[in-house]
């Protein structure tokens, strides 16, 4: 399992992608649309769960990556990618 901070070049979030099993994505919501057409590109969207505001009144957890990309998300977000959910 991975766990890192969604910043810099797609190429090493690729890699990552990847090499691991599982993979957790924070700080999503400004790269958002670059995410969901990378995990596209790589067949992974199916396994990708989003997440904000856990353990809160407003929580939103969606398998609906798509969807999101119309309404804006929460700085505070994160997207958590299985392979194994994906095939």
């Amino acid at each position: 399992m991975a766990v890192l901070q969604l910043r810099g070049d797609m190429k090493v979030i690729r890699g990552i992608l990847k090499s691991f099993d599982s993979v957790v994505l924070l700080g999503v919501a400004d790269r958002l649309e670059e995410l969901v057409g990378l995990l596209e590109e790589e067949g992974l969207l199916g396994g990708a769960v989003f997440a904000s505001h856990l353990g809160d009144p407003q929580e939103l957890v969606t398998t609906d990556l798509k969807g999101l990309l119309k309404k804006g998300v929460p700085y505070k977000s994160l997207v958590i990618v299985n392979r194994s959910s994906s095939l």
